[in-house]
């Protein structure tokens, strides 16, 4: 397991970006899916409807995200990796500024006490709030993979699958407890899941390298789906209480896994290359997702149909996104960081 993987961090960077235009699409249209989760579009019209689009298909987005990221990561330098984590800092650090005021909203909403707050706060900021739990599950998965890279990696496959059985335990302790136990647990569960899906990633690259991704045949990520929203579906019409969503990420471990190697798959024998711009699809997708929570609080006051509020909030993170490519053009950080 080492980051040793070439000369030239810049021009294998981009050739792998170009070559996986698969990946780039799906990211930029889960990224669009993701804004249900927060909206609802279909919950007052069709509650399987809402179910499947919000509370099953949305939610392989973040998975396939951070399966994406452990994938790219294997390709890395350790001068480009150390490049890679400095920069989700920045973004994590500029983002949780601008999602500060939301934080604060949040802790006055939950009248609580001027220490309570106090902890609350430096909770948000450590794991991050809301959206921002993601950068923050890939900040402490790439500390992790440092250490992992130290120690060697003969027993990475072992790790995921303790992991994974680790994470079912801290599943069951949230849904059956309250208070700083459930405040804990609810972190663990979230940061578990982001080094889970990241190593997962890391994996499937070294095997990538060894195999031809070709033999991959599209019934298997079928019957993946299929059976993970099943499992789904019953677990919504028998009122799992408590740990429903956490459930639901760990069920779909498979499907997205499957989902990311099928787009490997279908990249690596060049679906759409050349017709999209995958860079830019890269940027829209992450803008999108960490945009969109503010410009839902913009607008969520003023509207009322889940629909239109939908609707509403993707047609505001497109523009704000497209503004911030435009400026990024004349911006040297802007085009660091995205």
């Amino acid at each position: 397991m080492s980051y040793q993987r070439g000369s030239n961090d810049n021009e294998m960077s981009h050739a792998i970006h170009k070559e996986y235009t698969t990946i780039d699409i799906l990211k930029f249209l889960l990224s669009i899916l993701v804004v249900s989760i927060h909206t609802h579009p279909f919950e007052y019209r069709s509650s399987i409807a809402d179910l499947i689009v919000s509370n099953v298909f949305a939610r392989l987005a973040v998975p396939f995200f951070f399966i994406s990221a452990g994938f790219f990561i294997y390709d890395k330098s350790a001068t480009s990796y150390a490049k890679y984590r400095k920069r989700v800092l920045w973004l994590y650090v500029i983002y949780s500024t601008l999602y500060t005021p939301f934080m604060i909203r949040s802790i006055i909403g939950a009248n609580c006490s001027f220490l309570h707050g106090l902890l609350l706060l430096i909770r948000y900021f450590i794991f991050g709030y809301g959206s921002l739990w993601f950068l923050s599950g890939l900040i402490w998965s790439s500390i992790f993979l440092s250490i992992l890279n130290h120690l060697g990696g003969k027993y990475l496959c072992k790790i995921v699958i303790v992991l994974l059985m680790g994470q079912m335990g801290l599943v069951y302790l949230n849904a059956t407890s309250s208070g700083l136990v459930f405040a804990i647990t609810e972190n663990a569960i979230a940061l578990m899941n982001a080094l889970i899906y990241v190593l997962a990633g890391y994996v499937i690259a070294g095997v990538f390298k060894e195999n031809d991704a070709g033999y991959i045949f599209f019934r298997r990520t079928l019957l993946a789906l299929g059976v993970g929203f099943l499992i789904i579906i019953l677990l919504y019409e028998w009122n799992v209480s408590g740990g429903f969503t956490q459930l639901v990420n760990i069920l779909l471990f498979i499907p997205s896994l499957s989902l990311f190697v099928e787009a490997l798959a279908y990249s690596k024998r060049g679906f759409f290359r050349g017709s999209f711009n995958g860079k830019r699809m890269r940027s829209y997708a992450t803008l999108i997702y960490l945009w969109h929570p503010i410009a839902l609080n913009m607008i969520a006051t003023r509207i009322h149909d889940q629909t239109a509020l939908f609707i509403l909030t993707l047609i505001t993170t497109f523009l704000i996104a497209s503004i911030i490519l435009i400026i990024q053009r004349y911006c040297k950080l802007l085009r660091w960081i995205y």
